[in-house]
């Protein structure tokens, strides 16, 4: 989504260059092009970035009783960070 937004915005430039009539039209289009990709980046961190801490046991033991009530093969989780 964001290489579309910016090849709009390239050729937003483009036509700014060729047309300055039009130049004050093409500014607010470049400016709303520019939120729409800031959004996007901030709406992506969010989703890749946790914004609470996780419990990695927990959610492997979820995955894992997930697994064993779907599936014919039965699996256990074992969690031991004991070290050698």
């Amino acid at each position: 989504m964001n290489q579309i937004l910016a090849g709009a915005k390239m050729y937003l430039g483009f036509i700014k260059k060729r047309e300055p009539e039009n130049k004050e039209n093409i500014k607010e289009s470049t400016q709303l092009v520019d939120s729409a990709i800031n959004e996007i980046r901030s709406l992506t961190r969010e989703q890749v970035t946790p914004q609470r801490k996780i419990d990695l046991k927990d959610l492997i033991q979820s995955l894992v009783t997930n697994m064993n009530d779907h599936s014919p093969v039965q699996t256990n989780f074992v969690y031991d960070i004991g070290f050698f």
